[in-house]
């Protein structure tokens, strides 16, 4: 028993210390959330790239944002193609640095970067699915009908997406 009583005790102290280090990290998301939703983006910020360096994906989105919100556009640029070169096969990513172009009030660069996503699908009902739905959120219907399309041929019609369509 001797013997168990030192391990036991160095578990129930990681226990402690995990969950505490746990809830820093909960009330540290909420308070930049707070900030980001009140459209405070450089209080957000300066909690996001805390959080970011813990958790890269799970900040993403919302540290771009923040970016963006403050006109930080070659920062955010960096920021997303970073993320493309650790996934270069995911074509949300590809959206984003479309998106960010658009921002910057190039639609030209944008359009090629949302086509580029298109053609970056694989033969995957689910990826279609979610880049489709990421284009109707930007309110880009063609695209997310091309899309569809796509992923129709990709799936050689065995979905061919008509309920996606119809809405």
């Amino acid at each position: 028993m001797r013997k168990i009583l030192p391990y036991l005790f160095i578990c129930v102290f990681a226990l402690i210390a995990t969950d505490a280090f746990a809830q820093k990290h909960v009330q540290d998301a909420r308070l930049a959330n707070h900030y980001f939703q009140q459209g405070e983006f450089e209080k957000a910020l300066t909690i996001y790239q805390k959080i970011y360096k813990r958790d890269p994906n799970g900040a993403y989105t919302n540290y771009v944002k923040c970016l963006t919100g403050l006109e930080r556009y070659s920062d955010a640029e960096k920021l997303i193609k970073k993320h493309m070169k650790k996934r270069p096969n995911v074509p949300k990513l590809t959206v984003d640095l479309g998106v960010l172009y658009e921002e910057m009030g190039d639609r030209e660069r944008a359009e090629k970067q949302y086509e580029k996503a298109i053609k970056m699908l694989k033969p995957n009902m689910q990826t279609v699915n979610a880049l489709a739905k990421n284009f109707i959120n930007m309110q880009e219907y063609d695209y997310a009908i091309e899309t569809y399309h796509t992923g129709r041929r990709l799936l050689n019609g065995s979905y061919p997406f008509h309920f996606e369509l119809a809405e």
